[in-house]
């Protein structure tokens, strides 16, 4: 009988592993002079935090009671807000910080918490927009992943023919054998022809290039070009779409 268990009830994070959780509710019953001792005692929280999970969690039908509590003090009491969706959730998280830091708090007073990364984008694009710095911990910023930089290095290239580091980006994204070698090839021709190098790709002809990128520059150019072209034609939405299934599957 020489066993020690800690458990919580109240959490189910193993249950995709085949956590039972009647190895709590009737550990006593299998070791009938076991001696509980709960650990109520919360030191993270403040106590408005700790009676309201309580007032919730008490709710659920097999369960051990307990009742957590903190030294910490009663806090702020707890404020809900019911939105119709998620941007207006992000507009009304961005508007209480800028308020609050209007009103001489500092941006480090505020933490903004999330389910699930999918639902960072939304947060940061309404942070980015008011101007609010932000870290992500735990995670990737949305716009810190390599997928969306892809995605965005090809908006600033069709945007800006002269943006180079979007250039250098992309070139080789999805990989098509376009290294330094390359580069260096196309911006001696960019200086010989007194234009942006991807003016370069764009409207050389192929004698220009030498016969080791010759394809892959072509290919790369009437990609560009159907690019530029829907652009112009395509709302954002349907134009960034099909760019994002190319890039993760490029034909």
């Amino acid at each position: 009988n020489n066993i020690c268990v800690v458990g919580d009830d109240d959490q189910s994070i193993y249950g995709w592993r085949g956590a039972d959780i009647r190895n709590i509710l009737e550990f006593e019953k299998d070791f009938n002079d076991a001696t509980v001792i709960k650990l109520e005692q919360n030191y993270r929280s403040t106590n408005y935090i700790l009676k309201t999970a309580n007032a919730v969690i008490k709710n659920n039908a097999g369960r051990k009671e307990k009742a957590l509590w903190s030294e910490k003090g009663n806090g702020n009491k707890i404020r809900i807000e019911e939105l119709s969706d998620g941007r207006s959730e992000a507009y009304f998280v961005a508007s209480q910080i800028i308020e609050g830091y209007k009103n001489g708090a500092s941006y480090n007073d505020y933490a903004v918490l999330y389910r699930t990364n999918s639902q960072s984008r939304v947060l940061e694009e309404m942070l980015l927009g008011s101007g609010v710095p932000y870290v992500v911990y735990g995670g990737q910023p949305f716009y810190g992943r390599k997928e969306i930089k892809d995605v965005v290095a090809y908006l600033r290239l069709l945007t800006n023919p002269e943006d180079e580091v979007a250039l250098k980006r992309i070139i080789n994204v999805p990989k098509r054998g376009l290294g330094d070698s390359a580069l260096k090839e196309l911006a001696e021709l960019a200086i010989k022809h007194n234009d942006s190098v991807l003016g370069v790709i764009l409207s050389l002809d192929n004698s220009e290039f030498s016969g080791r990128i010759r394809n892959k520059i072509q290919a790369f150019s009437v990609l560009l070009d159907d690019l530029l072209t829907n652009s112009i034609l395509m709302n954002p939405v349907d134009f960034i779409d099909p760019l994002k299934r190319y890039l993760e599957n490029p034909v």
